[in-house]
C-alpha cells in the first residue's frame, strides 16, 4: 500500500463536505460571518432551495482587496487573535468556511470596507479575477452552482422545497439569537426589535401572557430568553431553540437540562417552548467538537445545571396559582348518531355535577341503551352503567376518541360556519403545509382561508365538532405534518389528520359531565362501529360481571 499526499483540490473538496453539506450549512457560516463583521442588516435571497443560487448580502465591515484574496484560502482567519485555539469570540473561521465553499461552487464576493469596493469571482476554490467595482459597505456573497465541481453529490440533497425549509429554519435559529438585527429571506423580513417580538415574528406564537422572560445569572454564568408556560406546549421538541454564547445548539445535555426543568409540570409527551442563552466563560467550553458547531463540550457541566434547572424551576414555580388561558372557552356538546338527525337533536352540555351520592335508576329501553343507564361518572373520567344485572365501566375519552373518528369516516358530513373565524397563527411553512391539505380538509367539513403568511383562519367546522378548540387541533396537524410521520400518500394523510381531530376533539378525562351527557354518549357507543376499542386499539367498555369481579376478589 502507497501513502500519497492528496492534491490541494482534492482537499478542499474534502474539507467542504463538512462545511458545504447542504444550501443551510453554507447558509449558516455566511450569516455567523456577518455577524462577526458587525451586520446589523442581513438581507438572504435562495433559488431551488439554495442548489442553484444562493446570495448572502450584509452591512458589516466589509473587506479590502488583500483580506478579499486570502479569504478563501484554507486556514486563513480573521477569528483567531493569538495562538489560543480556546480564545475564540467569534462564531466561526471566516476563511475556513469560504475556503470550503469555494471549493464546491462558483463563488462571487462582493464587498467595500468603507474606502473601496472589490468584486472577486472563484471557481472550484481558484480565484478566476478580482476587479475594482462600486458596492456599498459591507459585504455580498453570491453562490452559484453548488456541487458543480462534485456533482455526485447533488444526489443527496434533498427536494427544493426541503433545501427551502432547512434554509428557513437556519435563519430562524439565527435571527431568535440577534433581535436587535434585521434579517430577510426572500419575502420574509423579520424587524428588529425585542425578543418576544421576534418570538412572534419567527416562530408564530400567540399572546406574551403565555411566556416568561427568564433572567439568571451565578458565579460567572448566566442564562436568559424566554420560556413558555406549562399550559402552552407543543407536541414536538421543535420549539426549543437553545444557545450558548449565542450559538445555536442541539446539545443533548441542555435538551435534558430544559426537560428536568420542566418534568413536574408538563406530561412526558409535551414539549415547552423555550429560547434560551445560556452565557459561559469561553475558556470553560469547546465550540469545534462538532464540524457544523451544534454541539459543545463544557469543562464543566454542574454549575450550568444547576443554574438553568433552579433558574426554569423558580420561574414556572411563580405560574402554579394561575388561572390556565385557553384558547377558547371549553363547551362541549356530545355528537347524536346520524348526521342527519343531529342537528334536531342537538343538546349542549351543560357541565353539571352529578348529583352527589345518588344512583341514576331510570326504566331502561334495552334497545336504545344496550349499555345501561349512566348511574355515576366516577374521577371525571369514567361512566358508571347499570343495565338489569349488568354494570359497565366506559372510559369516557377513549369512546367519545372512536366516536368522533367513525363521524369523520361518515361521507354525510355537515359542516356549519363559525359565527367568528378562529386565527390560527404559525410558522410560514406551516401555513404552506396545512394550506396543502386544504382539500382533505374540506372533506371532513373544515373549511380554512389564508390570511397572510404567517396566519389563516377556519371558517368552517364539522357541526358535531363545534364544541372543539380547533386552534389546538390545527397545531397538532402542523406538528405532525412538521414531524414528517404523515407519509405523502394522500389516503396517509387524511388518516393521520383524522386521527388527531379524532383525539384532540373528544371529550377529555377529567371532564364533568351531567346525566344527559352521559347517558346521549352511552347511546353514541351502542350506535358507532368498532366502539368497544378506541383509536390506538385501548378498550372503551369494560362489562363488571360476577365472574369478573369474584376472579379480582379471589374468591373460588
Amino acid at each position: 500500500m502507497n501513502i500519497r499526499v492528496l492534491p490541494e483540490h482534492i482537499i478542499n473538496q474534502i474539507c467542504a463536505g463538512e462545511v458545504a453539506e447542504r444550501p443551510a450549512t453554507i447558509l449558516k457560516e455566511l450569516l455567523e460571518n456577518a455577524l462577526d463583521a458587525g451586520a446589523t442588516e442581513i438581507n438572504i435571497q435562495e433559488d431551488s432551495g439554495g442548489k442553484n443560487k444562493l446570495i448572502v448580502s450584509d452591512n458589516g465591515s466589509g473587506m479590502s482587496r488583500i483580506d478579499l484574496e486570502k479569504s478563501i484560502l484554507r486556514h486563513a482567519t480573521s477569528k483567531i487573535p493569538d495562538e489560543n485555539l480556546f480564545n475564540i469570540c467569534s462564531f466561526g473561521f471566516r476563511g475556513e468556511a469560504l475556503a470550503s465553499i469555494a471549493s464546491a461552487s462558483r463563488l462571487i464576493i462582493r464587498t467595500n470596507d468603507g474606502e473601496s469596493g472589490w468584486e472577486m469571482t472563484a471557481e472550484a476554490g481558484k480565484i478566476a479575477t478580482i476587479k475594482p467595482i462600486a458596492h456599498q459597505k459591507g459585504t455580498t456573497i453570491i453562490v452559484k452552482d453548488l456541487f458543480y465541481a462534485t456533482p455526485a453529490r447533488l444526489k443527496f440533497l434533498k427536494s427544493d422545497q426541503s433545501e427551502k425549509n432547512a434554509i428557513s429554519e437556519t435563519v430562524k435559529r439565527i435571527a431568535l439569537a440577534h433581535p436587535d438585527k434585521t434579517f430577510s429571506l426572500n419575502e420574509t423580513i423579520y424587524v428588529k426589535g425585542s425578543l418576544s417580538e421576534r418570538i412572534h415574528q419567527v416562530l408564530g406564537e400567540g399572546s406574551e401572557n403565555n411566556f416568561i422572560e427568564i433572567s439568571h445569572a451565578k458565579n460567572g454564568y448566566s442564562v436568559s430568553g424566554v420560556i413558555s408556560k406549562p399550559t402552552y406546549y407543543r407536541h414536538n421538541s421543535r420549539g426549543f431553540y437553545t444557545y450558548v454564547n449565542s450559538r445555536f445548539m442541539q446539545d443533548k445535555f441542555i435538551f435534558s437540562l430544559v426537560r428536568q426543568a420542566y418534568a413536574d409540570v408538563v406530561a412526558h409527551d409535551r414539549y415547552p417552548i423555550v429560547v434560551l442563552n445560556i452565557q459561559v466563560p469561553e475558556k470553560e467550553l469547546d465550540v469545534n467538537v462538532h464540524p457544523a458547531k451544534t454541539e459543545i463540550r463544557f469543562l464543566n457541566q454542574s454549575p450550568i445545571r444547576d443554574l438553568v434547572v433552579s433558574a426554569l424551576k423558580k420561574e414556572l414555580g411563580k405560574t402554579l396559582h394561575e388561572t390556565p388561558t385557553y384558547s377558547r372557552p371549553s363547551e362541549m356538546s356530545i355528537p347524536l348518531v346520524s348526521s342527519a338527525s343531529f342537528q334536531a337533536r342537538e343538546s349542549a352540555f351543560s357541565f353539571q355535577k352529578p348529583a352527589e351520592n345518588k344512583l341514576f335508576f331510570e326504566k331502561e329501553d334495552s334497545e336504545s341503551y344496550p349499555f345501561g343507564i349512566p348511574q355515576e361518572q366516577l374521577y371525571s373520567a369514567y361512566i358508571l352503567s347499570k343495565k338489569e344485572d349488568e354494570w359497565y365501566l366506559i372510559d369516557q375519552h377513549a369512546a367519545h376518541e372512536r366516536i368522533v373518528l367513525e363521524r369523520l369516516n361518515d361521507k354525510e358530513i355537515i359542516s356549519q360556519k363559525l359565527l367568528m373565524p378562529e386565527i390560527v397563527i404559525s410558522e410560514p411553512h406551516k401555513i404552506e403545509m396545512i394550506l396543502e391539505e386544504k382539500a382533505n380538509l374540506s372533506a371532513l367539513g373544515f373549511e380554512i382561508e389564508r390570511m397572510d403568511i404567517t396566519s389563516f383562519k377556519i371558517v368552517s367546522l364539522p357541526i358535531f365538532l363545534k364544541q372543539i378548540s380547533p386552534i389546538e387541533i390545527f397545531q397538532k396537524i402542523m406538528d405532525d405534518l412538521e414531524e414528517n410521520i404523515i407519509s405523502n400518500v394522500s389516503a396517509d394523510i387524511l388518516h393521520k389528520i383524522k386521527g388527531t381531530i379524532a383525539c384532540h376533539g373528544s371529550i377529555r378525562a377529567g371532564q364533568k359531565l351531567s346525566f344527559e351527557e352521559m347517558k346521549a354518549l352511552l347511546k353514541q357507543i351502542a350506535d358507532t362501529p368498532r366502539a368497544m376499542q378506541c383509536n390506538h386499539g385501548r378498550p372503551t367498555v369494560i362489562k363488571l360481571d360476577r365472574k369478573l369481579l369474584d376472579k379480582f376478589f379471589e374468591r373460588s
